[in-house]
């Protein structure tokens, strides 16, 4: 756990509880019903990211002290390589590599403000989380008569469901840009599966290899603390 975010994080809401009760009409924001707004998550070179570890996150108010965030992620990799040639017998291809990775991750939350007119907000969340990710690495070499082969293959999956609640404080800077910071637990079911496959011929010699493993369970998790900034429209 980073604490020094964490102290951060408990600074914020301490700070929002105060000017709750002592400054409920301070400044004027961008909380208001029909109101969107695109987060992005401020990382600790002060760059801004992905909010969520989403590719989108999205926000739209129902009303001044109600909204809807829909955080999607989707991210996709494939690299189609060549290896050395083998160094025994006949032949001069290269061996082949095959690597696929693809994860997709969902978030829906409902939102609810204290007091939208604060001059901090204080705002807490519950909402479905869901994900899910796929991974194979395939290597194959040999050389032209078959007398040496080596192949590798990895496959690897796992999927998450389950409910995730926030709380967190925001602070606008002018009336469409805000900053805040948040908090997440999430209560998770989730499994994981794993293939592994080797055929490896030598002359004589053959060695061949299957593994399979799968888990799953429950998952009662806590993210670090985050910050962001969130540009309303």
């Amino acid at each position: 756990m980073n604490w020094t975010r964490l102290l951060i994080f408990t600074l914020f809401v301490m700070l929002g509880f105060v000017f709750f009760v002592q400054t409920p009409h301070a400044k004027e924001n961008s909380l208001k019903k029909g109101k969107w707004a695109l987060q992005f998550q401020i990382d600790n070179n002060f760059h801004l990211s992905s909010f969520q570890g989403s590719t989108l996150s999205l926000k739209k108010h129902t009303s001044d002290t109600r909204a809807l965030r829909l955080g999607l992620s989707v991210q996709f990799e494939y690299n189609d390589g060549q290896l050395d040639r083998p160094l025994y017998g006949p032949g001069n291809s290269p061996g082949n590599r095959e690597f696929i990775n693809h994860s997709y991750k969902l978030d829906l939350q409902k939102l609810y403000y204290v007091n939208s007119s604060a001059a901090v907000n204080l705002f807490f969340g519950i909402g479905p989380t869901a994900s899910y990710n796929y991974s194979k690495d395939e290597r194959d070499t040999r050389n032209d008569d078959n007398s040496f082969v080596d192949y590798w293959s990895y496959k690897s999956s796992g999927y998450s469901a389950g409910v995730a609640g926030i709380i967190g404080v925001e602070w606008f800077a002018s009336k469409d840009i805000s900053l805040l910071a948040e908090y997440e637990t999430s209560i998770l079911y989730r499994g994981s599966a794993r293939e592994t496959t080797r055929n490896t011929v030598q002359s004589s010699y053959q060695f061949k290899q299957y593994d399979y493993q799968s888990s799953d369970g429950i998952l009662i998790s806590s993210a670090a603390v985050k910050f962001g900034l969130s540009v309303y429209f």
